[in-house]
């Protein structure tokens, strides 16, 4: 086994943790989850890794859409006794028609993968929001 050391990142971020000891290095909320900054690390180190060859990473939030298996975790009682704030949010979207979302998540993936939004690589994206808008928002704070 070769062991590759990661890369440091190609951009200089400024971390601290909060009082709550979650991540705020001026790309991420600070009130990330707690489940969610492993992602985020392996998402940046990932992301400096293949830069160099023109590829980008980004970690993907693609916001609810309701599936058969959202309707079947609604319908389950082990679900509903055990994961009762999942049923709830789930149970929000259980009469909205996925097709709308499905379309915007398409286009926001083929999005990505054409290019065009690269200096938003390393990342978390959340593709059931505007690309465009986070793009002018990060080039303002770079």
């Amino acid at each position: 086994d070769r062991h590759v050391p990661l890369r440091d990142p190609h951009r200089e971020l400024h971390r601290r943790i909060d009082a709550h000891g979650l991540l705020d290095d001026g790309r991420h909320p600070a009130r990330v989850g707690g489940q969610r900054r492993p992602l985020l690390r392996l998402t940046e180190h990932v992301d400096a890794e293949i830069r160099d060859a023109g590829l980008a990473a980004f970690a993907i939030d693609p916001g609810t859409v309701m599936t058969d298996m959202g309707h079947s975790a609604i319908a389950d009682p082990d679900a509903q006794k055990w994961l009762k704030p999942l049923v709830d949010h789930l149970s929000a979207f259980r009469d909205v028609d996925p097709q709308p979302a499905l379309d915007l998540l398409g286009r926001n993936f083929v999005a990505l993968a054409g290019g065009g939004y690269d200096a938003l690589s390393g990342r978390m994206l959340h593709l059931d929001r505007d690309l465009d808008a986070e793009l002018r928002a990060a080039t303002t704070q770079a």
